[in-house]
């Protein structure tokens, strides 16, 4: 076995990445995190994609005085 077979990236990270692809997840390349973390590396996540999910996925009607939900979504 070489030495790049025993790299992290090829033990576990590519399978996963393979595995989270599988599942139906998409890959983002860096320069495209960037962009939605607003240029800011420090932001983990990616609020515009998550805002957006959770309004697709979100099957049950929300109360209209429930300010935490609306501003949430």
């Amino acid at each position: 076995m070489s030495i790049s077979e025993y790299r992290e990236d090829f033990i576990s990270l590519i399978p996963a990445l393979k595995q989270f692809i599988n599942l139906g997840y998409s890959y983002l390349p860096s320069s495209e995190v960037i962009v939605h973390r607003n240029l800011k590396l420090s932001q983990v996540l990616l609020e515009d994609i998550l805002k957006s999910q959770i309004k697709k996925l979100t099957t049950f009607p929300l109360k209209e005085n429930n300010t935490i939900s609306r501003k949430i979504i």
